[in-house]
């Protein structure tokens, strides 16, 4: 798939489209919320209507610097890295961090496990 920025209107075709994440919902309406609260990022929260202790989180990348705008080109590539990372530290300690349901470097985005009880 190439890149686009999501948003609550491309965001269930997307998630639709990855295998993994359309069995963990099982065909459940979804409940879309933008949380992400930074300067980079986009993170949407994905929960089940149905079932809304099925919830996920994804964070996108967005090429340039969120709380600016367009005008302020920022490169995606720092969501390579992050992804790479997230790899590496899920074959070494996997029980340290959030499930991993999909990374994707050509959308910069990763979906995972929503950390609702982490203290």
């Amino acid at each position: 798939m190439n890149y686009m920025i999501l948003n609550k209107n491309n965001i269930v075709k997307y998630l639709n489209s990855i295998e993994e994440v359309k069995n963990y919902f099982n065909a459940d309406d979804l409940y879309i919320d933008e949380i992400g609260d930074g300067n980079l990022n986009y993170v949407f929260l994905v929960k089940s209507i149905r079932n809304p202790e099925k919830a996920l989180i994804l964070k996108q990348a967005v090429p340039y610097l969120r709380c600016i705008g367009e005008e302020y080109p920022l490169s995606r590539e720092r969501m390579t890295y992050e992804i790479r990372a997230l790899t590496q530290f899920s074959k070494v300690t996997s029980k340290y961090i959030p499930k991993l349901y999909d990374l994707n470097e050509e959308m910069s985005c990763v979906i995972m496990q929503f950390l609702d009880t982490h203290m």
